[in-house]
């Protein structure tokens, strides 16, 4: 039973994974059979990886039509960057209050890496940004000891990065996010817990309000 519960995991993983970066676009079909036969794996072991997709909301389940990968919408978008801005005011707080110095460490490295990705490429926002800048909000995260909190924050970011794989490329590159994200490191690096929830609250809101514009100029990318 250990293995058939290994290869279950690591089909969800896989598929999670495919998810995320819109592999699987938002609104298709999973036809258990092909996905199947792509994973060599039987028809059960792809339902209950599915299954446990569909728990947390990435994909559909239909009892006539089967699964597919969750759809996108705007609505969708502003109750995901609610409750991710939530979760936010009570993970950073505590992750500012355990971090000790190796979580300072992994977050000036998360910095770095922000500041030495390029932010446009061919006139528009690097996906590569878009990456680094996860990165760095992970890393701010990361201290906060309630794994339950860092749980639920973790399938909003997946279910956020589908957002930023569909919009990154035809996302505004103004104003740079940059001076802001910086912000949010002096404030954590210096525990000023109340700044740092304020400012990260505001990089959430400029995020939505790009994605928002994206999907209203281009709502051929929701699909109906």
């Amino acid at each position: 039973m250990a293995m058939v519960g290994s290869i279950t995991g690591q089909v969800y993983e896989r598929l999670r994974d495919d998810l995320a970066h819109c592999v699987l676009p938002p609104g298709q079909r999973l036809r258990t059979n092909l996905l199947s036969g792509r994973f060599g794996v039987s028809l059960s072991v792809v339902r209950e990886a599915l299954t446990r997709l569909a728990a947390e909301g990435l994909v559909v389940a239909d009892p006539r039509r089967g699964f597919s990968a969750a759809s996108i919408s705007t609505a969708d978008l502003r109750s995901l960057t609610e409750a991710a801005t939530g979760l936010a005011s009570l993970c950073l707080p505590a992750s500012i209050r355990a971090g000790d110095a190796s979580w300072e460490q992994a977050l000036g490295q998360s910095w770095d890496v922000v500041q030495r990705t390029t932010l446009i490429e061919h006139g528009q926002l690097s996906e590569a940004f878009a990456v680094a800048h996860a990165g760095f909000e992970t890393a701010l995260m990361s201290a906060c000891p309630n794994p339950w909190l860092l749980r639920l924050r973790d399938t909003l970011a997946v279910q956020t990065q589908r957002y930023h794989r569909i919009c990154v490329a035809l996302a505004a590159v103004e104003p740079d996010p940059r001076p802001l994200l910086h912000d949010i490191l002096v404030a954590a690096l210096a525990r000023d817990t109340n700044n740092a929830v304020t400012l990260i609250e505001r990089s959430f809101t400029a995020n939505l309000g790009r994605f928002l514009d994206v999907l209203e100029r281009h709502p051929d990318l929701i699909p109906s």
